[in-house]
């Protein structure tokens, strides 16, 4: 398989996959709805051929359409959870906290949004849940652990004042 923009893979059939991460809608048109599966086909074959740096004579034999769950910020959430609940009720006290700061839920973590980078990031995003249960040294440094810790949402409501004792921060922990 190759990856770049975009991915080919190998079918144990012998046919090859061609793919995108993401389809967006034309500009000018509603970024609601499906787009027209023409205008997929002719995207994908375009990825193909910049992932082979050669025009390609291909055929389209198939569509696999599949929805991947991705954070507004299009970062995965990976580590302890954070609880919304006691962060709120200390919402003063949190306001310029940093994530190591958050309460968590005792022996609760996550691992999701993956979108795109599932493959890519899942061993290393498993290996900082590891260290983290098990207080070992973390595989990432704090900048980087803290750009997927999963109450980032909430720090940022936290430091915003939009979290105020007794409300809820917008889309939560996640």
């Amino acid at each position: 398989g190759l990856t770049g923009d975009g991915y080919l893979v190998h079918a144990p059939d012998g046919s090859v996959g061609v793919g995108a991460s993401y389809e967006l809608a034309l500009p000018g048109a509603p970024q609601t709805g499906a787009l027209a599966a023409e205008h997929v086909h002719r995207g994908n074959l375009a990825r193909l051929a910049r992932l082979l740096s050669a025009p390609v004579a291909a055929e389209v034999s198939g569509v696999f359409d599949g929805v991947r769950c991705v954070a507004p910020d299009r970062l995965p959430y990976a580590g302890a959870v954070a609880d919304d609940t006691a962060a709120t009720a200390e919402a003063a006290r949190l306001r310029g906290a940093h994530a190591i700061d958050l309460p968590r839920w005792a022996g609760l973590y996550t691992c999701c949004a993956l979108g795109s980078r599932g493959l890519a990031l899942s061993a290393v995003l498993g290996e900082l849940i590891a260290a983290q249960i098990e207080g070992e040294p973390w595989p990432l440094e704090r900048a980087l652990a803290d750009a997927v810790d999963p109450g980032r949402r909430l720090l940022w409501a936290l430091r915003t004042g939009r979290a105020a004792a007794g409300a809820a921060a917008p889309g939560g922990s996640g």
